[in-house]
């Protein structure tokens, strides 16, 4: 059991296969395997299923990696993601109490604030003779990230409302 964060401003295929980059380079490794839920950033609706969006699927092809995901409406396939997730939230919260402020300087200071609860987390005994039971299963990086951002110029004013990629923003 190990985390990583990302800051995501949308549930969209950019901040996906960017925090999945970091996560894995943080990481030093990818596992064979990598599980995902039925987001709409990596799949799409395709009958009574969903499939994997033709994106997904090249970012887990240029790790090396087989996409898997949870069945739709089948709640307990992803129940230890979830509940890690439930604990992060509620160790954020606990830590958020104990500091007396949720006020923060700036974004760097909140993520640093964060991610200091994660390696926390991260660090306990248990967690780490876990995780180096996992180290053997992870294969190597590429030479390089798949992240690469769309970049799109749009006019706007403080009055806009702008759609891209059919996200509005």
């Amino acid at each position: 059991l190990w985390e990583h964060i990302s800051l995501c401003y949308s549930e969209s295929f950019e901040s996906l296969s960017k925090g999945y980059d970091n996560a894995v380079w943080n990481l030093g490794g990818v596992l064979p395997e990598h599980r995902t839920d039925n987001l709409s950033a990596a799949t799409r609706a395709s009958g009574s299923t969903r499939v994997f969006t033709q994106n997904w699927q090249e970012v887990m092809a240029h790790y090396g990696v087989v996409p898997s995901r949870n069945n739709p409406g089948v709640s307990h396939e992803n129940g230890s993601v979830e509940k890690s997730h439930d604990l992060l939230r509620t160790a954020i919260a606990q830590a958020l109490m104990l500091r007396g402020s949720r006020n923060f300087i700036d974004q760097e200071q909140y993520l640093q604030f964060v991610n200091d609860v994660v390696f926390s987390r991260n660090s306990s005994l248990k967690r780490i003779v876990r995780f180096e039971e996992e180290l053997a299963l992870l294969k190597p990086l590429p030479s390089k990230k798949y992240y690469a951002p769309l970049i799109l110029d749009a006019t706007v004013s403080k009055f806009s409302t702008i759609q891209l990629l059919k996200v509005t923003y």
